[in-house]
């Protein structure tokens, strides 16, 4: 059990220090493990496409350079574009080019050609058969995938990696074949799970997220919880977990009720826990507790969940009542990539790109000596 803030950090922080050396690396790195937090209709879902992307540097090789040896994306996952089945799709012609970018996130120009700065190198370059797409749950694997036929040398300090992919095809229309994005944004996303047992009172407890300060939900800010509903001075406990599906070998949420605590839910694991002091507030009682956030820009985007509980042996047999649950995804305040494309395999200049504000690009897994 922590005793303090401090403790909470420095669990955070050690999120980012536990992952062994790697042959694959997810860029925006949050999007290992989550859903990235917007789509991309290029380059599959439109009939012919060329994109560029240029990717940081520093998020794709961990050492001075990297041998690059394949990548992946993955479905889009989320919303209503997430529900459906994606057609599998044939396309005559793919070509995959990697090269040093000549300019910066915030200065890619609209021309390609502008964009390219030296050591251009075809990787992939012929038929592509994308996969048939199931609906699943979010993120989705990443089935995407193209080995390079020449492996690409990268050197950091030549500056930032790009890609260009090249769609070429008879087809008209629109395939469907969105896949999965991320934006940078200086504020987080927050989501409800479920909702809360009855207290012997007869009232509901509510867990809420003060989502007032929106400059606080990225890294280096802070969260605060609160729990309401309470008429009496009862002890709590809080937690994070960091999944809502999985905790060991139990699956979540899991039903507390066969054990004496009917309409209650387990929603995520007891990763990191706590006491959640209660004071009067007004007429009634009020819980609290603050997270703060560790200044590691790579935890932006990634996400955690939280719940309490509060002991009540008169609410039932169990004595206990759990709130809902809350899912916190932190703000991505860093640039990581930006994608400008065209609805052309000829097109020599970019028509579409996402809001300049909020640079984004194609979630990728990279395969090599990173």
């Amino acid at each position: 059990m922590f005793k303090s803030s401090t403790f909470v950090a420095a669990a955070f922080c050690n999120l980012t220090l536990i992952a062994p050396a790697q042959q694959l690396r997810v860029v925006p790195p949050s999007a290992a493990v989550r859903e990235g937090n917007t789509l991309y209709n290029a380059p599959f879902h439109l009939a012919q496409c060329r994109l560029q992307q240029i990717t940081k540097g520093d998020l794709v090789a961990t050492r001075p350079s990297a041998l690059l040896r394949g990548l992946a994306m993955r479905r889009e996952a989320d919303g209503a574009t997430g529900s459906y089945a994606i057609p599998a799709r044939s396309i005559p012609r793919v070509t995959l080019t990697l090269a040093v970018a000549a300019t910066t996130i915030a200065s890619m120009s609209q021309d390609f050609a502008a964009n390219i700065k030296s050591g251009a190198t075809i990787v992939y370059d012929g038929k592509t058969d994308l996969p048939f797409q199931p609906a699943v749950p979010k993120p989705a694997p990443f089935n995407i995938r193209f080995a390079f036929t020449r492996p690409y040398f990268y050197n950091k300090a030549d500056g930032d990696l790009l890609f260009d992919i090249v769609c070429t095809d008879t087809v008209t229309g629109y395939s469907g074949y969105w896949v999965d994005g991320c934006e940078t944004r200086p504020y987080g996303a927050f989501w409800m799970l479920g909702t809360s047992g009855r207290l012997s009172s007869g009232r509901y407890p509510t867990l809420s997220l003060d989502t007032t300060q929106s400059s606080q939900q990225v890294p280096g800010g802070s969260l605060t919880y609160a729990v309401t509903g309470l008429t009496a001075q009862l002890p709590a406990l809080w937690w994070i977990g960091f999944s809502s599906r999985q905790w060991g070998a139990l699956s979540l949420p899991f039903d507390l009720g066969p054990l004496g605590a009917p309409g209650n839910s387990l929603r995520t694991g007891l990763d990191i826990l706590g006491v959640l002091p209660v004071r009067a507030s007004g007429s009634t009682f009020r819980g609290e507790a603050v997270l703060p956030l560790p200044k590691d820009p790579l935890l932006g985007g990634s996400g955690h969940y939280v719940q309490a509980m509060i002991l009540d042996p008169a609410a039932n047999a169990l004595g206990i009542v759990l709130t809902n649950g809350f899912e916190s995804e932190l703000g991505i305040p860093y640039d990581f990539a930006l994608g400008k494309w065209a609805n052309s395999s000829t097109a020599t200049r970019a028509t579409s790109y996402h809001l300049p504000s909020r640079p984004s690009g194609v979630v990728i897994e990279w395969d090599g000596v990173l």
